[in-house]
């Protein structure tokens, strides 16, 4: 990974950084990551499709550009081009980073390289991820966007750096594996029976896991990304609870409602009309 920092750093300029939107959120896409992320083309031309300016666009990006990613955002990508991409994912507890290498059309189960570090970016590359999600919402601060992010690349490869030297258990591994599933699957019907027999593991030993990294039970934790999820979307002009709770995952909207009371300590109607 430090070797394709470098030389992502070494051959390729930013020249335009394109913000993710929230809405409008296609129908087919479950994906509800609740953390920012860049996703930077190397070589070759990256299919995405994303919300921009209220409209969901199809896009064809090349190296030069990159796509800033705020949380929750609507994002879904294909792999029939062929392309070279390296994204890097903020968590609040550690930084990851991907790099595929995509040719001939082949389905992506897994990125070429998958790592992360065991702690957060550094503090001041978490102010600049945080400047961006703010150029997100005021497009007029975007002409820093490119210099934000050719900084935060730099403090990026920093912790790559610092984190190839130090040790990490085989738990944390594996508890950073299950919060990126989750994050791809929170809105679908996931229990933790579910997951243990998706990762091989004890039901008991996903708890442990939660308890140890997360100071909460696997089922808080879930409904935490639902109702951030579902706060962002209510949010929204036009929202309706119905379709929330539709798109949160819940099949019966009573149910989602009690559990955003309990989350949030009044109503989806109530919060939806407050921040009218």
């Amino acid at each position: 990974m430090i070797a394709v920092l470098e030389r992502m750093r070494k051959e390729i300029r930013i020249q335009e950084v394109i913000f993710a939107g929230f809405s409008p959120r296609p129908e087919k896409l479950r994906q509800i990551l609740p953390v920012p992320r860049l996703i930077i083309p190397l070589s070759g031309r990256k299919w995405i499709e994303t919300a921009i300016e209220s409209r969901l666009r199809k896009i064809i990006m090349k190296p030069g550009q990159v796509l800033f990613c705020p949380p929750f955002s609507c994002t879904s990508g294909r792999w029939h081009l062929d392309t070279e991409v390296i994204s890097a994912v903020f968590h609040n507890d550690y930084l990851r980073m991907l790099y595929i290498d995509q040719k001939n059309n082949e389905p992506r189960i897994v990125p070429d390289v998958f790592y992360h570090t065991n702690k957060p970016i550094n503090q001041a590359g978490s102010h600049l991820v945080h400047s961006l999600e703010l150029m997100e919402k005021a497009s007029e601060l975007r002409s820093a966007a490119e210099n934000t992010v050719e900084a935060l690349l730099k403090l990026v490869l920093i912790d790559v750096k610092n984190a190839a030297t130090s040790s990490e258990s085989k738990s944390r591994h594996t508890w950073t594996a299950l919060v990126h599933y989750l994050g791809e699957h929170a809105t679908e019907n996931i229990s933790r029976a579910e997951l243990a027999e998706e990762f091989q593991l004890h039901p008991n030993y996903i708890s442990k896991l939660f308890r140890n990294y997360a100071g909460t039970s696997f089922q808080d934790y879930l409904a935490d990304i639902r109702m951030r999820f579902a706060a962002k979307l209510l949010s929204e002009p036009g929202s309706t609870v119905d379709e929330t709770a539709k798109q949160c995952g819940y099949k019966y909207t009573s149910y989602f409602i009690k559990a955003f009371k309990k989350h949030c300590g009044i109503s989806p109607g109530q919060y939806r009309l407050h921040k009218k």
